[in-house]
């Protein structure tokens, strides 16, 4: 097998008016159509001050939330190396499932990061 799409997925993992707590998990496509978790451990938080305009998603775009996500899988050392992802890391963990790839080869592959239901439905307009 070998690997079509890389990418992450945000979920929503709890809310309250002011502040909203995200679940980031990364996975595979694989050329056969089905999808691996490669990993789940990740997330961040956003929050709004009290007052009258404290409804979190009244702040919250899209593209803001795909670029938080894209921070919290970015390797920590991503200044210092200059790479975008920890191809290593993920190439470990696609061998883990059985799934053999190069570094070089995910370098060229598409990644693409996707938002939840409950994200996207709490979502009023992509400012």
């Amino acid at each position: 097998m070998a690997v079509v799409r890389l990418g992450a997925l945000c979920e929503l993992e709890s809310a309250t008016s002011s502040q909203a707590n995200f679940r980031v998990s990364e996975y595979a496509v694989l050329d056969d159509g089905s999808e691996v978790v490669l990993h789940a451990e990740r997330g961040f938080s956003a929050g709004v001050q009290g007052g009258e305009d404290a409804d979190i998603w009244k702040h919250m775009t899209a593209a803001g939330i795909e670029r938080d996500v894209l921070a919290v899988v970015l390797p920590d050392d991503a200044e210092q190396n200059g790479e975008d992802h920890p191809w290593e890391w993920l190439v470990d963990l696609l061998a883990r499932l059985g799934v053999t790839e190069t570094v070089e080869r995910l370098r060229e592959i598409p990644y693409e990061v996707r938002l939840g239901p409950a994200v996207l439905s709490r979502l009023t307009t992509d400012r």
